[in-house]
C-alpha cells in the first residue's frame, strides 16, 4: 500500500513539474487544477498542491483559491 501511495505522489509531482502532460483548468502559486484522465463525471477536476503535505488539513487555504 505504501509503495502505491508513493507512486501516486510521484505522478502528481511530475504533473505539477510539467513532465507529464495534463489539461490545466487553473493554476496559482500554491496549486494546479487539472481535468481527471478517468473522470467519474463531466468536469471531474483534481486540485494538486504544489508542496508535499502529509495530511489534507496541512493544505493552506490559498491552495484552493484558484
Amino acid at each position: 500500500m505504501l509503495k502505491q501511495q508513493q507512486e501516486k505522489q510521484q505522478i502528481f509531482r511530475q504533473i505539477v513539474e510539467g513532465k507529464i502532460p495534463s489539461k490545466k483548468i487553473a493554476e496559482n502559486e500554491d496549486a494546479l487544477a487539472i481535468l481527471d484522465i478517468k473522470p467519474i463525471s463531466k468536469g471531474h477536476t483534481l486540485i494538486i498542491p504544489k508542496i508535499a503535505v502529509k495530511k489534507a488539513k496541512d493544505i493552506s487555504q490559498n491552495t484552493f483559491n484558484l
